[in-house]
């Protein structure tokens, strides 16, 4: 099922960049696991070898995330690789709330959302109206549901995918100026 979704979302993320209207950021959030035991349990390490093991579980990720995209883009034709060069985004702690941030500091207006569980519409920074727009997608799996009218006013599209487990799958995808999009997926 994540492989599957991973291989969904780049195929989505290859064809957001083909069209060119913006940039694409692929965000894997991460955290590391027994991280409070590790800090404040019996066993705590000192901060030294603490920030060790998070620095080598950061590079474990960021490989799994290079790897991923690169075997995708090598599934690719020439022609669909020109121009597949998404930004990789790690970003540290709950998807929830690590990546609503950082959609916030990019360069676009609004939101739409695909999502794979119930738990990354609940964490989506979008308000309003427009779930109901993100529940038909997330019932459907159909992308052309998110791009609603009101969707179609906004500036960009963020595809989140949060899934239980961390390094087995993409937590988002990010891509500004998706009005364009909007129109020909409708």
């Amino acid at each position: 099922m994540r492989a599957s979704l991973n291989q969904t979302l780049l195929g989505f993320a290859a064809f957001l960049r083909k069209l060119e209207y913006g940039e694409v950021h692929l965000m894997h959030a991460w955290t590391l696991y027994g991280e409070s035991v590790l800090a404040h349990g019996r066993g705590s390490l000192p901060s030294d070898r603490l920030s060790a093991v998070i620095d080598q579980e950061h590079s474990r990720r960021r490989q799994w995330l290079e790897g991923l995209v690169d075997t995708y883009r090598n599934s690719l034709q020439d022609t669909e690789v020109v121009g597949f060069s998404p930004k990789l985004e790690l970003l540290r702690g709950d998807p929830a709330i690590v990546i609503p941030q950082r959609i916030a500091v990019l360069p676009a207006t609004g939101f739409g959302t695909f999502s794979a569980s119930s738990r990354a519409l609940a964490c989506n920074p979008m308000r309003g109206p427009r779930n109901r727009a993100e529940h038909r997608l997330h019932t459907s799996g159909d992308l052309r549901h998110a791009f609603t009218e009101s969707t179609q006013k906004n500036m960009g599209a963020w595809i989140g995918a949060e899934l239980a487990a961390g390094a087995s799958a993409l937590n988002g995808i990010w891509c500004s100026h998706a009005r364009e999009l909007a129109r020909q997926c409708l």
